[in-house]
């Protein structure tokens, strides 16, 4: 028996087209489970294919300190990736109201965020683990103190992760204006 060989590293040129697939299985999984159409948001453009390598292109060659393009593989196939952004370069969102919540302050004061963590349900355990693990190691080695990340609402998956890993749910929760039907998404945040 053959043993697979998995692995978290930054994207290549080659891992792109995967990559937009992965995303676009994600945004229709989205739509199937909330029950309603949804398009790319917040930081790609709208369809697959093309259009979505293009903008994981962009974000590959951002050298912004927080910005990175991870991908876990099972041999050497991509089957997950982790998209983390600058908070300066990331598109504007609903800011949530002043409050007097730590987690909230300390949300906003984040400098970056996890845009998307995506692994195809095919592939074998541990890949999201791996991505969010990696992700924050990176962001520690550039002194980055915090990491915040909007979860949709229906992905409860991811949700599960991110308290695993140590996250904490702030209560905030707004919807993303610039998705066809506004999809609800919580804020969550942690210390690194």
């Amino acid at each position: 028996m053959q043993q697979q060989t998995s692995f978290v590293r930054p994207a290549r040129p080659g891992d792109l087209t995967p990559v937009a697939d992965l995303h676009a299985a994600y945004l229709a999984w989205l739509s199937q489970v909330s029950d309603q159409p949804l398009a790319p948001f917040r930081l790609l453009p709208p369809g697959s294919g093309a259009a979505a390598t293009t903008g994981f292109a962009a974000a590959r060659a951002d050298q912004t300190p927080g910005t990175h393009l991870l991908v876990a593989t099972e041999a050497d196939q991509v089957v997950g990736f982790a998209l983390a952004v600058s908070v300066a370069n990331a598109p504007a969102t609903a800011a949530p109201a002043p409050d007097s919540s730590p987690l909230v302050a300390l949300a906003q004061g984040a400098p970056t965020e996890l845009a998307y963590l995506v692994v195809s349900p095919a592939a074998g355990p541990g890949h999201g683990e791996r991505l969010l693990a990696a992700l924050t190691d990176v962001c520690r080695a550039e002194e980055l103190a915090t990491l915040r990340a909007w979860v949709p609402a229906p992905d409860t998956a991811l949700a599960g992760l991110l308290t695993a890993a140590g996250f904490a749910e702030t209560g905030v929760a707004v919807r993303f204006a610039d998705a066809p039907t506004p999809l609800r998404a919580h804020l969550y945040v942690t210390r690194l």
